[in-house]
């Protein structure tokens, strides 16, 4: 069985998805905005995430990820289950890089 995704987030750019896991771990998708939507203001974005993450850290925490969540203003994200990890994300290249 694979694992569930108990809490995520949009880094402040919109441009990734940090997701806790049911095992303890963090992924990090990117995400796609059509290019249509881009020139057209008055819709909604249609937005894909990737199917692919590019960014995996399994088994960080000692239980569930309760909570996940991307400073607006800098490049920190912090995950908890019974403790908080607080991560600096390297998101010109490849989502969260490590504690």
């Amino acid at each position: 069985p694979g694992v569930t995704i108990t809490d995520a987030c949009f880094t402040p750019d919109c441009k990734f998805v940090i997701g806790g896991t049911s095992a303890g771990g963090l992924l990090c998708w990117p995400v796609v905005v059509d290019p249509e939507d881009r020139q057209n203001k008055d819709v909604s974005l249609r937005t894909q995430v990737v199917n692919k993450e590019v960014a995996s850290h399994p088994n960080t925490h000692a239980g569930p990820v309760q909570c996940v969540v991307a400073s607006p203003r800098s490049l920190l994200v912090a995950s908890a289950c019974r403790n908080v990890n607080l991560w600096l994300s390297d998101l010109g290249q490849s989502g969260v890089s490590g504690k």
